[in-house]
Protein backbone atom coordinates (compact mmCIF):
# COMPACT_ATOMS: atom_id res chain seq x y z
CA UNK A 1 0.00 0.00 0.00
CA UNK A 2 2.86 2.45 0.82
CA UNK A 3 5.37 3.32 -1.87
CA UNK A 4 8.11 5.93 -1.41
CA UNK A 5 6.08 7.73 1.25
CA UNK A 6 2.89 7.89 -0.80
CA UNK A 7 -0.32 5.96 -0.45
CA UNK A 8 -1.88 4.01 -3.30
CA UNK A 9 -5.56 4.94 -3.13
CA UNK A 10 -6.54 2.30 -5.67
CA UNK A 11 -5.60 -0.27 -3.01
CA UNK A 12 -8.25 0.83 -0.50
CA UNK A 13 -12.04 1.19 -0.60
CA UNK A 14 -13.42 4.59 -1.65
CA UNK A 15 -15.03 5.28 1.73
CA UNK A 16 -11.99 4.17 3.77
CA UNK A 17 -10.81 7.67 4.75
CA UNK A 18 -12.67 10.29 6.76
CA UNK A 19 -11.24 13.77 7.36
CA UNK A 20 -9.73 14.01 10.85
CA UNK A 21 -9.60 10.24 11.27
CA UNK A 22 -6.48 8.79 12.86
CA UNK A 23 -4.82 5.86 11.11
CA UNK A 24 -1.96 3.58 12.06
CA UNK A 25 0.46 2.55 9.32
CA UNK A 26 3.44 0.25 9.52
CA UNK A 27 6.77 1.54 8.25
CA UNK A 28 9.26 -0.63 6.34
CA UNK A 29 11.28 -1.22 9.53
CA UNK A 30 8.16 -2.45 11.36
CA UNK A 31 7.57 0.66 13.48
CA UNK A 32 4.05 2.05 13.67
CA UNK A 33 3.30 5.52 12.38
CA UNK A 34 0.16 7.28 13.61
CA UNK A 35 -1.23 9.78 11.11
CA UNK A 36 -4.34 11.93 10.72
CA UNK A 37 -6.26 12.33 7.44
CA UNK A 38 -6.09 16.03 6.56
CA UNK A 39 -7.37 16.17 2.98
CA UNK A 40 -8.55 13.81 0.26
CA UNK A 41 -8.99 14.14 -3.49
CA UNK A 42 -9.80 11.68 -6.25
CA UNK A 43 -6.33 10.15 -6.33
CA UNK A 44 -4.44 11.39 -3.25
CA UNK A 45 -4.84 11.74 0.48
CA UNK A 46 -2.89 14.19 2.67
CA UNK A 47 -1.72 12.71 5.97
CA UNK A 48 -0.31 14.53 9.00
CA UNK A 49 2.17 12.62 11.14
CA UNK A 50 2.67 15.35 13.75
CA UNK A 51 1.78 14.68 17.37
CA UNK A 52 -1.80 15.85 18.11
CA UNK A 53 -0.49 18.44 20.60
CA UNK A 54 1.84 19.96 17.99
CA UNK A 55 -0.82 22.51 16.99
CA UNK A 56 -1.94 23.31 20.56
CA UNK A 57 -0.74 26.10 22.84
CA UNK A 58 0.48 24.45 26.02
CA UNK A 59 0.65 26.28 29.35
CA UNK A 60 2.54 24.79 32.29
CA UNK A 61 2.25 25.81 35.95
CA UNK A 62 5.62 25.10 37.58
CA UNK A 63 6.84 25.42 41.13
CA UNK A 64 10.61 25.81 41.61
CA UNK A 65 11.55 23.55 44.51
CA UNK A 66 15.32 23.87 44.62
CA UNK A 67 18.22 25.46 42.71
CA UNK A 68 21.59 23.76 42.37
Amino acid sequence: MWSNGSLCLSCVPESFFELGEQLCAQQEDGRELHVRVMDESDDTVALDGNHPLAVKNLTFDLQLVEIG
